[in-house]
């Protein structure tokens, strides 16, 4: 889950000791054992999956009530739950054939984004609280306010894709959704550069689909080709954190599934994403 070995002994000493209180949260931590095994003894790989399905399930079931009024007392197991269900969602072996990016229906959003932005929504009134006590080394819920730059292809690359949202034709709201999409996305190359640790990369790359406007998910509901341009440029981010076990080829499924949703006209603009994320270029 981490590199950091501060963050280490968080989610192998403080994080199940919580577990022990909550069992949701036990059961969630199982989930995600039972599919780190069925990665790594693929032999078994199907009973480890029935398994880790059996867990979450129960699991979600159980933190309703939790999740119902959230207080001091438990917002440290609901987060951190929350979190391995995010993990679950980019983990599970359906994330290929119903999670890559949207549903076959005309306004459905991929899973892994509602889950993000859910977890957003129902942990910002207990936000405080996380953030001061015993996970919030694990907290990252804006990006840095220090003056940074991006590197000359960074920005070169991504201001052309501004430019493009500038002139979006899906009207104001969209292209001032876009362009604060857009703006997001430039602080999240900024504070994710390969320069970066994994854990910083980690956690700025599940912050951006946490705060893009709803305007722009409005958009990328509708399958609008800026909607989906920009989502492909943030693949590059989640590429960064391919090495994560339960990370690995997400990014090439999502960038190869926009690609085959955009017409010639529109595939010129996510050249880059494909170059890095399919084709293996250096960022």
């Amino acid at each position: 889950m981490t590199n950091r070995k501060d963050l280490k002994r968080l989610w192998q000493v403080t994080i199940p000791q919580e577990a022990f209180s909550h069992e949701f949260l036990m059961r969630g931590i199982l989930a995600i054992a039972s599919l780190h095994l069925s990665h790594l003894r693929p032999q078994q790989r199907d009973s480890y999956i029935f398994t880790a399905l059996s867990f979450q399930n129960a699991a979600l079931k159980l933190v309703q009530s939790a999740m119902q009024e959230i207080t001091r007392e438990n917002c440290n197991a609901v987060f951190a739950f929350a979190s391995l269900v995010v993990v679950f969602a980019f983990a599970s072996p359906q994330f290929e054939e119903s999670l890559i990016l949207v549903e076959q229906s005309e306004d459905a959003t991929a899973e892994w984004v509602n889950l993000i932005r859910g977890v957003h929504t129902i942990l910002k009134p207990s936000w405080e609280w996380i953030k001061n006590g015993k996970l919030g080394s694990l907290v990252l819920d804006g990006f840095e306010s220090t003056p940074a730059t991006l590197c000359n292809e960074s920005a070169r690359r991504l201001g052309e894709i501004r430019r493009l949202c500038e002139e979006t034709s899906d009207g104001y709201e969209a292209k001032m959704a876009y362009i604060q999409a857009m703006q997001q996305l430039e602080h999240c190359f900024i504070d994710s550069s390969p320069d970066e640790t994994g854990d910083q990369q980690l956690a700025v790359a599940f912050v951006w689909p946490a705060i893009v406007p709803d305007d722009y998910m409005t958009m990328l509901r509708r399958k609008r080709p800026e909607a989906l341009i920009i989502l492909a440029h943030y693949c590059i981010i989640l590429h960064l954190i391919g090495g994560y076990w339960w990370m690995k080829g997400r990014a090439y499924c999502l960038v190869k599934n926009i690609h085959s949703m955009l017409d010639d006209r529109w595939r010129e603009w996510i050249r880059w994403p494909v170059s890095v994320v399919l084709e293996g270029s250096a960022l």
